[in-house]
């Protein structure tokens, strides 16, 4: 997109995470002025299980072969409730990440192309009217607080609280084990040589703590104490309708990027944040993976409402693609066939 086919000269970026970097990089790239400004003084402050997939980095500058990549995941167990359902292969070449260090390597090439970023230098919702600025960008993650100011509708967006931690355990370095449980999920992921440990959905605080208490004693993990124990939400509802009012655009978890099923998001803020500056943003999020963000929605909603014998018996007997598409691949089967799928062996 050429500025004299936009409009745009100065595009101001609003979060440092996946999404406002991958923008900024893309749009300094192509010769917009850029400047990021994000409230945290450091990178990655929020919880996250830092897992995303190979595609994600067609978005960003990298080659794969970053030493922030810690480990390549091959297979994925599956529980039900803490107790084994299956083991099947991962459907995409799955990475766990430093998310940190990934995005200061980000922030370095963003800077490298023109864009100025600002740590510790929130961009508040009442001042967006007045920023010197053709286009702003909200990638500020939940709950899209400029997004909101705007005047975007939130109605269907959706948040549930996370519980995540590091400790030590026993897990082969290409394996994941997702653990769904009733309202939830909890994930174990390897992390180099320790463990990225977390618990989320619709439960209540104690709920939670009890909840990651119980799967440290099934997957027998070791070294989690209160303090090291961080808390945040994730945005489960799906994207929201419109992603645009105005100067005014919203990308990754501001505009409901995430995949409802799994919480993954790494990959989608990536995606969104690449696109999020073109005159056919709206088009091209959709196309590209909006419609898979919300038939994910469905199948959350549709998986909430069955009872525990039918969820793992759905689990146990559903075909392994079908199970992959749950786990967010977009390749191993449409999205409209895997909902039947899941929905045919839910009955079972």
């Amino acid at each position: 997109m050429a500025e004299s086919d936009s409009g745009l000269n100065k595009i101001l970026i609003a979060g440092a995470g996946p999404a406002g970097l991958s923008c900024a990089y893309w749009a300094s790239k192509e010769g917009f002025q850029v400047e990021v400004r994000e409230r945290e003084k450091r990178l990655a402050k929020k919880p996250c299980g830092e897992l995303t997939v190979e595609e994600a980095l067609n978005c960003t500058p990298f080659t794969g072969e970053e030493g922030w990549i810690l480990n390549r995941i091959k297979r994925c167990r599956l529980y039900f409730n803490g107790k084994f359902v299956k083991e099947i292969d991962f459907p995409f070449g799955g990475l766990i990440i430093d998310k940190r260090a990934f995005l200061e390597d980000l922030k370095g090439e963003a800077e490298e192309n023109g864009t100025t970023v600002k740590l510790g230098t929130p961009i508040l919702p009442s001042e967006i009217l007045n920023l010197p600025a053709d286009l702003i960008v909200d990638a500020t993650g939940a709950p899209g607080s400029l997004g909101r100011h705007a005047g975007l509708n939130y109605d269907r967006y959706e948040l549930v609280p996370i519980l995540q931690t590091y400790c030590n355990g026993d897990l082969e370095d290409d394996l994941i084990i997702l653990n769904v449980l009733d309202k939830g999920f909890a994930w174990v992921f390897p992390y180099h040589d320790s463990i990225n440990y977390g618990v989320g959905g619709y439960y209540k605080a104690g709920e939670l703590d009890e909840l990651l208490r119980r799967g440290q004693k099934q997957f027998d993990l070791r070294g989690i104490g209160s303090l090291n124990v961080e808390s945040a939400s994730v945005s489960v509802g799906g994207p929201i309708k419109k992603l645009r009012e105005g100067k005014l655009t919203v990308a990754g978890e501001a505009a409901g990027a995430v995949m409802p099923t799994t919480g993954e998001g790494i990959r989608f803020a990536l995606q969104s944040g690449k696109i999020c500056f073109e005159r056919d943003y709206e088009e091209l999020f959709w196309k590209e993976f909006g419609v898979d963000l919300i038939a994910g929605r469905n199948v959350l909603k549709f998986l909430l409402e069955l009872d525990a014998r039918r969820k793992r018996g759905m689990l146990k007997s559903m075909p392994e693609k079908a199970i992959q598409f749950y786990l967010g691949s977009r390749e191993s089967i449409t999205s409209r066939v895997a909902s039947r799928l899941i929905s045919r062996f839910a009955k079972i």
